[in-house]
């Protein structure tokens, strides 16, 4: 097999260049969400890389990309103290992150551990945040830090109830009790009087979808988020990300 090789890219016109490639092999990975397109990405870093530092990982054989690791390097405090930590572009609006991975699963994980291990001088902690509990980087990455003693421990993070459907919607709901139904009925009967027959809309038109955009985050800011401070257009880099994305 072909050797491999890791680029760190730092540079952020550089990441920019990255795109058609980058999804192309989020494509090949068969990554089923959009939370490591290279737009969703790249969005995020516009809007709150400020005081951050790449260190995005291209894993490559020849001109072939293997694996991404879409990583950055920053300053926090955890439990008090400073550290200099490595992570995912990430925070409470990127529900997942991952490395990304379309081929030879292994030897990109090791390449990567080893480009990190390389450069832990200019790091404290490695915190791999919002990885989905079967993500294979759980185990191959404490396997790795385990041949080089660094301690490791694993916090469960987002846990959102759900309920699993085993037929339709309304199969589901013919067997649910029937103050539930007629609380449902109710509500439905006065949301068509104020606004009209409920329907689902497929926007593309991209003056639409930012029209839509702005109705949205209206929509969300009108009841009690605005008041406390925590609607989307209460803090200006959430707004930025959230038009660059709908952009």
């Amino acid at each position: 097999m072909s050797a491999i090789t890791v680029d760190v890219i730092n540079d952020y016109s550089t990441f920019v260049g990255l795109e058609p490639q980058w999804n192309e092999t989020v494509d090949r990975a068969g990554v089923d969400h959009p939370f490591l397109r290279h737009e969703w990405l790249r969005s995020w870093w516009d809007s709150f890389g400020q005081g951050r530092t790449l260190a995005v990982m291209v894993v490559r054989t020849g001109n072939r990309i293997l694996g991404l690791a879409p990583l950055m390097f920053e300053t926090a405090r955890m439990f008090g103290v400073p550290v200099r930590r490595v992570q995912f572009l990430h925070n409470d609006h990127t529900p997942k992150a991952d490395v990304i991975v379309a081929e030879r699963a292994d030897e990109v994980f090791a390449a990567i551990w080893k480009t990190l291990h390389d450069g832990s001088g200019r790091w404290d902690v490695l915190q791999l945040s919002q990885l989905q509990y079967d993500s294979p980087t759980h185990q191959q990455m404490a396997r790795f830090a385990a041949t080089q003693a660094y301690p490791t421990t694993l916090w469960q993070s987002d846990n959102s109830p759900y309920v699993a459907l085993k037929n339709d919607w309304n199969a589901y709901l013919s067997r649910r009790h029937s103050k539930l139904k007629q609380t449902l009925r109710n509500r439905v009967n006065r949301l068509t009087k104020q606004f009209g027959e409920p329907a689902l809309e497929v926007i593309s038109d991209p003056a639409a979808v930012r029209n839509a955009r702005d109705e949205a985050l209206a929509l969300e800011a009108s009841g009690w988020k605005r008041q406390a401070g925590t609607a989307i257009c209460s803090d200006p880099q959430v707004l930025r990300f959230y038009t660059l994305l709908a952009d």
